[in-house]
């Protein structure tokens, strides 16, 4: 059965939710019942199939969202619409990885995992730790629960976050539709707002569900799908709340 419990958002106030413009209908249907979503259009120096996801074009640091800033420039108006405070990233990107993989770093408790290399200097600056994976989409292959818990099918991450005292579920790769490759990510299909966390598609389709429900509850939080279509990586979502704070 459809995992439908709701999440508990004053009625005058509804967090802002980023994501890809290519998000379904049916998935956004039911994330309007929590959240005021503003859609990302593409940016034009990454690649078409990633090129409107979150994880890819924004990154949350300290209450504020760090922005590729030629992206900033062409769609000032996305931003100013939710009065979102924004810093730039200025350095270059392009399609070709690692070159577009800057703002795709991944925080858990201010230490930062990636491809600390090829990351903006926004992101390094920010971290208390810098911890090098050889994942450069990090953000994009972990489902993050809280800020000591992670669900990822990534070794090299998996075996860096436990390292680091985070508690982590390993999976199984796989089981998440992206449009242009053989299979997408597990947080790119996923965002965590409060105890909740939301999957864009049927999460009770993916194998290892009982593994990650157990988990998810562990740690005193839900798992829920938005619909019944199948797990599709979209980019993830970032939320970002009237009070500033950027999640």
């Amino acid at each position: 059965m459809l995992n439908t419990a709701k999440c508990e958002v004053d009625e005058f106030f509804r967090p802002y939710l980023l994501c890809s413009e290519n998000i379904r209908n049916e998935d956004e249907l039911s994330l309007t019942e929590y959240f005021s979503v503003i859609k990302l259009r593409p940016f034009r120096l990454i690649g078409e199939a990633v090129a409107s996801h979150a994880d890819m074009l924004i990154c949350p640091i300290g209450g504020r969202l760090a922005v590729h800033g030629l992206y900033y420039a062409e769609n000032k108006d996305l931003f100013e619409q939710a009065k979102i405070k924004t810093v730039m990233a200025n350095e270059s990107a392009s399609e070709k990885y690692p070159n577009d993989i800057l703002l795709n770093g991944l925080f858990l408790s201010q230490n930062l995992y990636g491809r600390i290399d090829k990351l903006s200097s926004l992101l390094t600056d920010f971290a208390s730790e810098k911890i090098f994976v050889r994942q450069g989409y990090t953000r994009c292959s972990v489902c993050k629960i809280n800020e000591n818990a992670i669900i990822t099918a990534d070794k090299t991450i998996a075996d860096a976050a436990s390292s680091h005292g985070v508690d982590v579920l390993t999976i199984s790769p796989g089981h998440v539709t992206l449009d242009g490759y053989d299979y997408g990510f597990i947080g790119g299909a996923s965002f965590t707002y409060r105890d909740k966390i939301f999957f864009f598609g049927r999460i009770e389709d993916h194998p290892d569900h009982l593994k990650m429900r157990d988990f998810a509850e562990k740690h005193s939080a839900k798992l829920i799908s938005l619909s019944d279509l199948p797990l599709c990586d979209i980019g993830g979502g970032v939320i970002y709340e009237e009070t500033r704070k950027a999640f």
